[in-house]
Order: structure tokens, then sequence, then C-alpha cells
């Protein structure tokens, strides 16, 4: 049987970024314009369930191979969480900030795309580092 003590690790660094990327993507939002939908209740709580797993989704991926690859130093999963937090802050700080579909799609984006970016950053800096 395989040796499963690799999983926890994993599993803490995957939900570390998603969080992160949670919450770096929530700076993005539109709160007021995803409230005033013609929707009822159970549609506005299946959609803010949607946007949420999307965004937790946004890090995850990244988060798990970081938590992977960190043997030797936790730079390549910290630089990732980094990348899917700050990015989207960053950009709603500056004053991007498109309407409502948008924003949700520029959110995922963003902390998908930086968090990814954030790990070849930490996996160069850990070449560097330790040859």
């Amino acid at each position: 049987m395989r040796d499963a003590s690799w999983l926890p690790e994993r599993l803490l660094g995957a939900a570390m970024a998603g969080s992160l990327a949670l919450g770096g993507g929530l700076f993005m939002l539109d709160f007021k314009a995803l409230r005033a939908l013609p929707l009822g209740d159970r549609q506005l709580a299946a959609l803010a369930r949607a946007v949420i797993f999307s965004l937790v989704l946004a890090g995850v991926s990244a988060g798990w191979l970081a938590a992977g690859l960190s043997e030797r130093t936790m730079l390549p999963l910290e630089t990732a969480c980094a990348g899917s937090f700050l990015t989207p802050v960053l950009a709603w700080f500056l004053g991007f900030s498109p309407p409502w579909p948008l924003c949700w799609a520029a959110a995922a984006g963003l902390g998908f795309l930086e968090s990814w970016a954030g790990l070849g950053l930490g996996l160069f800096l850990t070449r560097r580092r330790f040859g």
C-alpha cells in the first residue's frame, strides 16, 4: 500500500492558496450589483456559492503543486499564495473595477494567473538559492 503522508501537506497548501485567492477576489467583486440582480433568495445563494467556489479554485491548483515542491523551503508556496491574494487586491486599489459579470471573471483570472506566476517566481528563487 502506498504511503499517503504527502496528502495533508498538499491539501493544506491547496487550502491556503485557495482561501487567499478567495480573499483577494472578494476585493474586486461588486456586491451592490450582485444584490441588484433580479434573482430570488435561492438563486442568489446559488450564484454566491458559485462565485466563492470559482474564486477558491483559482488558487487551489498552484497551491497543490507548490506544497508538493516545497521540500527544502516553503518559498514556492508562499509566493503562490502571495500572488493569488495580492494581485487582485492591488488591482482593486489601483482602480481596476469592471462591472458585475466581468469583475467575477477578472477576480478569478487574476487569482489563477498570479498564483501560477508566484509559483514560478518561487521556484526560480529557490533554484537560485539552493542551486
